[in-house]
């Protein structure tokens, strides 16, 4: 998650980082794009409300707690940041941008957008959607492909 981390060293860090390892990224980041919290987890600290507060802290302490969201926008974004190299990520980006975030949908359009031309029917396909937002970066990303 270091793509969108607020130090910009960092974020060149791994950005060149990225870039190195090119290609080979795509298919773990794909994965990453599917990202749900596990229902154990969840369950869990939903549960945990409930609890007297010396179980709930013991509880909250042990369950480690990663949030899907932001790791489905770090994948977005490191796909965007690979370009025409993650264009084996189109369909898997086509489904981020029917995500139930509005976050990942619009990091989902910006990487289609960053991919090249091969995305265009996909960005075209996005146009059709009722989403405002997914619909203004899809028009966005179009027309920087089309130097509009």
């Amino acid at each position: 998650m270091l793509v969108a981390a607020p130090d910009p060293k960092v974020r060149a860090q791994a950005h060149a980082e990225l870039k190195r390892i090119g290609p080979e990224a795509v298919p773990v980041l794909t994965d990453m794009l599917q990202e749900q919290d596990p229902a154990f987890r969840s369950g869990a600290w939903r549960t945990a409300q409930h609890l007297p507060r010396s179980l709930r802290y013991m509880v909250l302490r042990n369950v480690a707690w990663t949030n899907a969201v932001e790791v489905r926008v770090a994948a977005a974004r490191s796909l965007a940041i690979l370009g025409p190299e993650a264009r084996t990520a189109i369909p898997a980006l086509n489904q981020a941008l029917h995500d139930k975030e509005v976050r990942v949908q619009l990091d989902a359009a910006a990487a289609l957008g960053r991919i090249g031309r091969q995305s265009v029917p996909v960005l075209m396909q996005a146009l059709e959607e009722n989403e405002r937002m997914l619909w203004v970066k899809s028009v966005q990303m179009l027309s920087r492909q089309y130097r509009c």
